[in-house]
């Protein structure tokens, strides 16, 4: 069975590269800061995770993880804390969870849940209750 690939962009993924070369159970690749060419990637790749920076996306990076997601989900994450600059609404319609990852990825920092938008519920989730199902 191949791994899942997920996604970080490369700014992102240069401020973690040890704990990114540390995951064994997924592919976790560098991608395009740009919107195209990083959704290009997603479906090249097939990924249902992308981390993000704080780029506001307008549409075809929601549609291409609506597509590799479909009908078993994706995750778009903020890299570090909160996710203003990701569209509720467009992830909420493409079925895209929304969530940070400040307390996975920034080891120093309190260790709260990240907070999440659940798109399958249009409610704020905790990491901790999201990940019981």
């Amino acid at each position: 069975m191949t791994a899942e690939t997920i996604l970080v962009t490369e700014p992102e993924h240069a401020k973690a590269t040890e704990i990114f070369a540390g995951v064994s159970d997924y592919t976790v690749l560098a991608a395009p800061t740009e919107e195209a060419a990083l959704a290009t990637k997603v479906l090249q790749h097939g990924a249902r995770a992308v981390i993000v920076g704080i780029e506001r996306y307008q549409g075809t990076l929601y549609e291409a993880l609506g597509r590799t997601g479909a009908g078993r989900g994706a995750i778009l994450s903020r890299f570090g804390v909160g996710h203003d600059s990701i569209n509720k609404v467009l992830a909420s319609q493409h079925g895209i969870l929304v969530a940070n990852t400040r307390a996975c990825l920034m080891p120093a920092w309190p260790s709260t849940p990240s907070g999440c938008w659940d798109a399958r519920r249009g409610t704020s989730c905790k990491r901790a209750a999201y990940a019981k199902g």
